[in-house]
């Protein structure tokens, strides 16, 4: 049984990766699975032992890979929803799916393949609403190798589902996946509602593959036009967030907010010896060897905005113990 949770959405820090967990009237739903154990130890942490749905925005592992450990761990999962991507030929990939395939038979969570944009039904959501703004159903119909109308090739970042969470009709916040810059261009030209208060960047703030990261990111930051921006992201791994990016977010409003789970290593070199007071409570993958920013961030649903004392702890952190963080660069 779950236990009793205000409406939220909680973005997990899982290091390198993505785990995104909706509470709402008692329903639990998972975007993204992260890697290693760290989404089982926050539900475990929090006790929670059955989820609604699990929804797996594309095949790579820092996505996927905390789901087998779910399933062993005796997690209940009534329904996976996911695309299919006949390229990714990755071990983590295939021996999900083996699993998945085998459990849909017996009395394990029912598999869905296929996402496309459109409301995404909610069995016991009584308030919140899921939206996916992509991918449309041109590249889900063409799928990972084809090509979309300028000819460019579809690749599993292109299909990378984008989850748009809503509560009493607030766009609260914009999960992005690994979305490129062909997936951002089919929300424009189909002029699929993306706005939210909240964008959970892709790629964990890297390089959007082959599109100029500057351009890429204005064009989103237009699109969604949110009031704070998220980088999901693992301080040992790869640089990010990007600085192009992060000065062209910084650069498309004076009022936006950043929120980094890990600090990075471009914000600073060592890492700090203040302790994060406020990353145990809600379970943080980089707690324990102070790799943490803000941690975890929990945004409460009914008048959204990060919980306390995340909020307010993780920015006096920063300006205490970060002066060359990224996120202050406007300030110099």
């Amino acid at each position: 049984m779950n236990t009793t949770h205000d409406p939220s959405l909680v973005v997990l820090d899982v290091g390198h990766g993505n785990a995104n967990i909706i509470h709402e009237n008692g329903v639990t739903v998972v975007v993204d699975t992260g890697l290693k154990g760290r989404l089982l130890e926050y539900l475990l942490h929090r006790n929670i032992s059955q989820i609604e749905l699990v929804i797996l925005s594309h095949s790579d592992a820092d996505h996927i890979s905390g789901l087998a450990g779910m399933l062993s761990a005796g997690i209940s999962v009534n329904a996976v929803v996911l695309n299919a991507d006949a390229d990714k030929n990755s071990e983590a990939w295939r021996d999900l799916i083996f699993v998945l395939d085998e459990e849909h038979y017996k009395n394990g969570p029912k598999l869905t393949v296929g996402l496309a944009d459109g409301p995404l039904p909610i069995p016991g959501f009584k308030n919140a609403l899921l939206e996916v703004a992509a991918p449309t159903r041109l590249l889900a119909a063409f799928g990972v190798g084809g090509k979309d109308k300028q000819d460019r090739l579809i690749t599993s970042n292109s299909l990378s589902a984008v989850i748009r969470v809503l509560y009493n009709g607030t766009p609260v916040a914009l999960l992005s996946g690994d979305m490129d810059e062909i997936t951002l261009d089919e929300i424009i030209s189909k002029k699929i509602n993306a706005k939210a208060l909240f964008l959970v960047f892709p790629h964990h703030g890297g390089l959007p593959n082959a599109a100029n990261p500057t351009a890429f990111a204005s064009k989103l930051m237009d699109t969604v036009q949110p009031q704070t921006v998220i980088f999901s992201l693992g301080r040992e791994k790869h640089a990010n967030p990007n600085a192009a990016i992060l000065e062209t977010i910084l650069k498309h409003t004076n009022s936006v907010r950043i929120g980094c789970t890990q600090l990075s290593k471009q914000c600073s070199e060592e890492i700090p010896s203040a302790t994060r007071t406020f990353a145990p409570a809600l379970f943080s993958a980089g707690w324990k060897g102070s790799l943490c920013c803000a941690g975890t961030m929990e945004i409460r649903l009914l008048q959204p905005d990060i919980s306390e004392p995340t909020k307010t702890e993780h920015q006096q952190f920063i300006i205490e113990h970060v002066p060359q963080a990224l996120c202050q660069q406007r300030q110099r």
